[in-house]
């Protein structure tokens, strides 16, 4: 391996992006981030690169069960499971808003909201959504329809 392919692997090492790592061992900014893949498409420097994390012990059994045990298991479950529903809601949206359908495609954004707020950003302290009266909501509609035709 040349010089350049040791300084990469190093970089690499201490968790830079192959495109960080590239500029460590002397490439330009402007190719960099070809370089880094280039570099690392290299078996010689995949297998250092695999020899160097398994004698450190970071082999990728042990790290998915770090990942996937004790206190972190749940949170990756959970969030998993967000991910799913907001997925749902995002598809939803789409096709609310495709349809024109705006007092649906609302209702969406604020149940992604609150699976944001609740769940991800606040946890233990997130604040109940305040109830939306009707007026309100016919309001939101109106600005979004004319936001969407372009009269505002």
């Amino acid at each position: 391996m040349n010089t350049r392919q040791q300084k990469f692997i190093q970089a690499k090492l201490e968790g830079k992006s192959n495109a960080q790592a590239a500029r460590e061992a002397g490439y330009s900014e402007s190719v960099a981030r070809v370089a880094g893949r280039k570099i690392l498409d290299n078996p010689r420097v995949q297998a250092k690169l695999q020899q160097l994390m398994e004698r450190a012990g970071l082999t990728d059994e042990r790290l998915s069960a770090a990942i996937n045990s004790g206190p972190n298991r749940d949170r990756v479950a959970q969030i998993q499971q967000l991910e799913w529903h907001v997925r749902r809601i995002m598809q939803s949206l789409i096709l609310d808003l495709a349809a024109g359908n705006t007092h649906q495609a609302l209702f969406s954004i604020r149940r992604i909201e609150k699976i944001l707020v609740e769940k991800i950003l606040e946890p233990k302290a997130a604040p109940r959504p305040r109830e939306i009266t009707i007026e309100e909501l016919r309001r939101k509609i109106e600005l979004l329809q004319s936001k969407a035709s372009g009269n505002e």
